[in-house]
């Protein structure tokens, strides 16, 4: 016998809340909620009158590709680690290439030509990957070859040469390698999530950083990004539900981003686990860690995930056979044995999920005007704004830590063992121009850790472009 839903009333969230305020016999309602570094408040239930916006369904088919993320700067170590990805059925290599005395054609032997390859480039040696991609093309191997000034610059305190330099190389690498639906450039938003920067700034940050490469490319005949999707790298942090809504957040605030220059307005993603909460002490731990998070970027709907070694923070830089085959079978097993393959957009249309969403998207679409009314990102860069806001969000999440009132199990809640070191990558004696964003980790002890930077930071020598009109975005 079915049941007519139409015969009972309707109840309003103020109801719900009345009686859920009833059950709690005195009890403050407000002790339910939870609090966010984004100013979000997680409630205990959530109702339709949450939505902002009318709830449009989606029919979203977007599948997915796992791979492995190996970081090739010696060509020995570097097939050793992706003849060990291949050998346990690897279809997505995902290739930090460091530098240009990596033999490509010794790498790209040992891969089979059906494997997807993404390529990050650590140089801009243009002569070099034109090199590579015609052997690609020769040999029918399926790469995209991508690089990132802006996030080089960042992350080490330096352009590769000179930012007039960097980007001229980038326009020769786009005009010569790119091909239909495959990005000559991307954006690393990885940095600002494993430097501790809340989810709102890693959206607002990743948008503004797109925003110059698409100004930039605004002053071509006609913008590469017009029939080509750009690429965002993202980092997948613990707040699981939080971490579905950035990656939704992300995906609709590019698409109207994007109208405003008449470019691609789809996005492709690339997820992987974040740094900030692994550990070396108790690394098994880690593969619950990265397990949870690769579950939020699927069901955020990313393109592409990689996951890491649960040893990959050791000091000595080695990771394990077990490490390599562990992290690729989780993937697997969501793969072939959970059959999220073909996973269609379960979340859609989820109360928690869409309110999460919009609200990353109000307090992101906030931040990302308030960064390009003073300037754009490179010139927050110069002056050191952005750095001193992702240290502040960075040293609160970690005051929060210490004293326990953000508790992560293994982490600062239950510990096996103590954490034998703190993974930094901390510069001494390095002349930079800026001062770089470090990844670290959250930890629950006191660590005495210094950063030399031999220059000071500077303002930007180039006249800031002419911005679009962002009052319609």
């Amino acid at each position: 016998m079915g049941v007519d839903f139409d015969e009972f009333d309707e109840i309003s969230a103020k109801q719900w809340k009345q009686k859920i305020q009833f059950d709690l016999k005195g009890i403050d309602y407000t002790n339910l909620l939870h609090h966010t570094p984004e100013g979000i408040d997680i409630k205990p239930f959530y109702h339709a009158d949450d939505l902002k916006i009318p709830f449009i369904p989606t029919d979203n088919d977007r599948t997915w590709t796992a791979g492995n993320h190996i970081t090739l700067d010696h060509t020995e170590n570097g097939l050793n680690a992706i003849q060990k990805a291949v050998q346990h059925g690897t279809d997505f290599l995902y290739l930090q290439w460091k530098n240009g005395t990596v033999d490509y054609q010794e790498i790209l032997r040992n891969i089979p030509s059906d494997t997807t390859i993404h390529i990050e480039a650590g140089m801009l040696d243009v002569r070099y990957w034109q090199q590579l991609h015609a052997y690609c093309q020769e040999n029918a191997y399926n790469v995209t070859i991508t690089v990132d000034p802006i996030h080089h610059w960042l992350r080490t305190g330096n352009w590769y040469d000179t930012q007039k330099k960097d980007w001229a190389r980038m326009d020769l690498l786009q005009q010569s390698i790119v091909q239909e639906n495959t990005s000559a450039f991307y954006v690393d938003m990885t940095t600002y999530q494993n430097a501790g920067a809340t989810l709102v700034q890693q959206i607002a940050y990743g948008l503004n950083h797109a925003l110059e490469y698409a100004d930039h490319f605004d002053d071509y005949e006609q913008s590469p990004l017009i029939n080509t999707p750009i690429l965002f790298k993202v980092a997948i942090g613990s707040h699981y539900f939080l971490e579905i809504a950035k990656i939704r957040a992300l995906r609709r605030l590019w698409s109207q981003l994007a109208e405003l220059y008449d470019i691609h307005s789809e996005c492709r993603i690339i997820a992987m686990p974040t740094l900030r909460n692994k550990d070396d002490s108790d690394s098994k731990m880690n593969i619950i860690r990265s397990s949870t998070e690769v579950m939020s970027a699927l069901l955020g709907k990313v393109d592409q995930v990689v996951t890491i070694p649960y040893d990959s923070t050791r000091l000595d830089g080695e990771v394990s056979d077990s490490g390599i085959r562990i992290s690729q079978n989780q993937l697997h097993i969501l793969e072939q044995e959970s059959y999220w393959k073909d996973l269609p957009d379960v979340v859609s249309g989820s109360y928690y999920i869409e309110s999460l969403t919009h609200q990353l998207a109000e307090g992101s679409l906030r931040l990302f005007h308030t960064i390009e009314k003073g300037g754009g990102l490179i010139k927050q860069i110069y002056s050191g704004t952005l750095q001193r806001k992702i240290k502040e969000a960075a040293q609160k999440e970690q005051d929060q830590f210490r004293k326990k009132e953000s508790q992560r199990i293994g982490m600062n809640m239950y510990r096996v063992a103590e954490r034998k070191n703190e993974l930094s990558l901390l510069r001494k004696n390095v002349r930079t121009a800026i001062e770089p964003i470090v990844t670290k980790r959250l930890q629950s002890e006191d660590y005495t850790q210094k950063m030399t930077l031999y220059s000071t930071t500077s303002s930007s020598k180039e006249n800031p472009k002419p911005k679009k009109n962002y009052k319609k975005f």
